[in-house]
């Protein structure tokens, strides 16, 4: 069966029969290669996609496979791919995957460091396993070259913008707070801004905390990430939690539209959008 052949066919042998059908079961490296031009066949939860990442969108034609920790095997199968990319948090399933086609994992956020330097490595890891290094080169000096532009858009409109919170609500009163080794903060530095949360993350970028920590500076602007839970800003507002924050009784905040933020060079190139808009938007 092709099937089974594939899982002795070098992958060099299978990029010169384009196009390749690749399955991806996360979504950073998803976006990754649809920037690259090859949109993957399948994926793992659309409808998580969509609520989660949104940009850029997906092919109409893709293919659920359901949960990214128990995908439909016996779909996978029918669709008999060339290639499955999956991240180290999913490696229990490399045994089941790898009888159906060769399995790939790649990763940005299973160690610390800067997030937009791993987002890139795996551009150009994924560009020499599918023999797209020129599109990925694209990639990368593209997402360089937006990366500086949005800077220098800041620059011109803002003389002084204020220390950013980004966070992730989880209800009206835990939150996720994004810093060191996440995505948000490779693009904060890259635009010149500062992160107001200047304590320890986890090797994901996010400290698990409580709404009282955004009393602290008081001049930060607080950047909520869409999807906000609970139907939104406005009704978590009701809660007298938060009508004694002063920094929502200032409007000090805003809500940002949805970004992947454990995401790759696509996310960080709408990331650094979305920043720069909020603040322009706020600027005097």
């Amino acid at each position: 069966m092709l099937i089974l052949s594939l899982l002795w066919l070098p992958l060099s042998a299978m990029a010169q029969r384009s196009p390749l059908k690749v399955v991806s079961l996360d979504y950073a490296t998803t976006t990754t290669l649809i920037a690259l031009g090859l949109p993957p066949v399948a994926i793992a939860d659309v409808a998580g996609y969509r609520r989660w990442v949104l940009t850029p969108p997906l092919p109409g034609d893709i293919i659920d496979l359901g949960s990214a920790n128990e995908p439909n095997l016996e779909l996978l199968a029918q669709i008999r791919p060339d290639l499955i990319l999956i991240t180290p948090y999913q490696a229990q399933l490399t045994p089941l995957l790898s009888r159906i086609a060769p399995v790939h994992s790649f990763s940005i956020y299973q160690s610390t460091g800067d997030a937009i330097e791993k987002a890139e490595t795996l551009t150009r890891n994924l560009g020499q396993l599918l023999n797209l290094q020129a599109q990925a080169q694209s990639l990368i000096d593209r997402s360089r070259d937006h990366l500086q532009a949005q800077r220098r858009r800041l620059q011109h409109a803002v003389a002084s913008p204020p220390p950013l919170y980004l966070i992730r609500m989880h209800d009206d009163r835990h939150l996720w707070v994004y810093g060191k080794h996440s995505l948000g903060q490779a693009v904060i530095d890259r635009l010149g801004l500062s992160n107001a949360w200047q304590q320890p993350t986890n090797t994901w970028g996010f400290s698990a905390q409580s709404i009282e920590i955004l009393s602290q500076p008081p001049q930060a602007r607080i950047l909520f990430l869409d999807p906000v839970p609970h139907g939104g800003v406005a009704t978590l507002g009701q809660s007298p939690l938060w009508r004694h924050q002063r920094w929502f009784a200032d409007n000090h905040y805003q809500v940002l539209p949805v970004v992947l933020m454990f995401g790759a060079l696509p996310s960080a190139q709408r990331m650094a959008t979305l920043l720069v808009d909020a603040l322009l938007q706020e600027a005097p």
